[in-house]
């Protein structure tokens, strides 16, 4: 039997690796991938729109060269998936059927650039057949938003790869509190908290995302930390704060199920995706938007009783192990295209 032909693009190289591919292929579908090369380490607004989005351009133009030879195209993240069903509107090509995981369209503070955005973002969705979203908040906002069917927005969790990791030990409440990101941080509220709570907090972020922020002496700030170090930091904190400056918009899904998965106790502003990922004092804590109250109210919830935390962790991590796995999701994507296809 024929299996289904998948070309999966991904933001990142190839030679690099790409888990979820393998996961895809044990799925029983069969999947090749394509990306680019392209540096986080000095990201910023100017590179996001300069650099990085030409370079998803360029993508999208060689999955719509290669789109003959497959079923499904998958987009990793929405800005490819837009640019390729863009092209897809405009020369009207119907086949192959176009994914895109994960939705993220943010509004902007501008008026006109967020009408012009919506109306370039509008014409890109008709030509894509699925738009992923990470939780069934989001996916009625995405819906009402740009006018899109019941069967075009579908609800994809967010998921990370579990494979071939260490056993983790749980939380020791001894260490420092920690933050990481750069995309729609609240990082103000965080250190007005900060100045107000007599433990150490390290922050993984860039320059612009703290630029003009009284910095407390009890915070250590690292900049150009990525990857394999950002992980380190984590892996070695007590607390994980995310403190996040739009509500509306779904951000930090990374950080909050690397969190999960290292047990430790999580605060997250409370959004329309991460409601759907924390039970609040059950495997972590949902704190109020922009509230330095309500972070400080949390931190001594978490410092006040080491045993109840370091079940929450635990907690955390099951739900993880249990529930958004890149398997779990492979599999619900290859069911799904099946469906499609038959």
């Amino acid at each position: 039997m024929k299996r289904t032909r998948v070309l999966l693009l991904i933001d990142w190289d190839p030679q690099e690796g790409c888990a979820f591919k393998d996961f895809l292929n044990d799925a029983g579908l069969e999947c090749d991938v394509t990306g680019f090369r392209f540096s986080f380490k000095q990201w910023t607004p100017f590179i996001k729109r300069f650099l990085f989005w030409p370079k998803c351009f360029q993508s999208s133009i060689k999955a719509f060269s290669l789109r003959h030879n497959y079923d499904y195209i998958i987009a990793w993240q929405q800005v490819t998936g837009i640019m390729l069903g863009f092209l897809m509107f405009i020369f009207n090509v119907k086949k192959p059927r176009v994914m895109i995981l994960s939705a993220l369209i943010s509004k902007r503070d501008n008026l006109f650039i967020h009408l012009v955005r919506k109306f370039f973002t509008q014409l890109g969705l008709i030509g894509v057949h699925e738009v992923g979203c990470f939780s069934d908040k989001y996916l009625e906002l995405i819906k009402e938003e740009y006018s899109l069917p019941d069967d075009k927005a579908i609800c994809l969790p967010y998921a990370i790869n579990t494979a071939d990791r260490d056993e983790i030990d749980p939380v020791r409440l001894d260490s420092y509190i920690y933050s990481v990101g750069l995309s729609l941080r609240d990082y103000e509220s965080l250190m007005d908290a900060a100045a107000r709570f007599p433990r150490q907090f390290v922050i993984a972020t860039q320059p612009f995302a703290v630029r003009g922020l009284s910095i407390p002496t009890n915070v250590i700030l690292h900049f150009d930390t990525f990857g394999d170090k950002a992980l380190t930091l984590m892996k070695n904190a007590s607390v994980v704060v995310l403190t996040l400056s739009d509500i509306y918009s779904p951000a930090g899904e990374a950080t909050l199920f690397e969190a999960m998965w290292y047990k430790k106790p999580v605060i997250v502003t409370n959004t329309i995706t991460t409601y759907s990922y924390i039970d609040d004092k059950h495997n972590g804590l949902l704190i109020d938007y922009r509230s330095p109250d309500a972070i400080v109210n949390a931190l001594e919830y978490v410092f006040s009783d080491e045993k109840r935390s370091i079940e929450m962790g635990q907690r955390a991590y099951e739900k993880v192990v249990q529930n958004y796995t890149y398997e779990i999701l492979a599999r619900r994507i290859a069911d799904m295209i099946q469906l499609k296809l038959s």
